[in-house]
């Protein structure tokens, strides 16, 4: 696959090829560099957090969990101080973070890979409440 190369004339860039980089090397031997920004698609930023309404809405958008079953799984949390803490950080919380433990136990509660998350939270990201 052909990357963004900079052929170098000392410290300055005089063009810019796309080459594999042993292209570059065979036909300018020490003069290239790959360049800082390189074409193609990027992945749209993560977003770290989201209101608990754009949340839940998204949790239910691709998923169809509801409200109701986490605080089922909250519920269901053994730990008497755990479940506490729990319930305030889900109902009380002004924005959920993907790095919160109790959002890390849900997510693997709910059996979601960082994958999972990324999504939910990019998808979260879109909703208007």
């Amino acid at each position: 696959m052909g990357r963004r190369i900079e052929i170098m004339d000392g410290e300055s860039v005089i063009n810019t090829i796309i080459a594999s980089v042993s292209f570059a090397e065979e036909h300018y031997p020490g003069a290239w560099r790959l360049a800082a920004v390189q074409d193609g698609p990027q992945a749209p930023p993560v977003a770290d957090a989201c209101s608990p309404a754009q949340g839940l809405i998204a949790l239910f958008d691709l998923r169809g969990i509801t409200e109701a079953d986490i605080v089922g799984m909250i519920d269901a949390v053994p730990d008497d101080a755990a479940r506490y803490r729990a319930r305030i950080a889900f109902t009380r919380a002004s924005d959920w973070r993907r790095d919160h433990p109790v959002i890390i136990m849900l997510a693997q509660e709910l059996g979601m890979s960082e994958a999972d998350v990324d999504a939910l939270f990019a998808h979260a990201a879109t909703v208007e409440v």
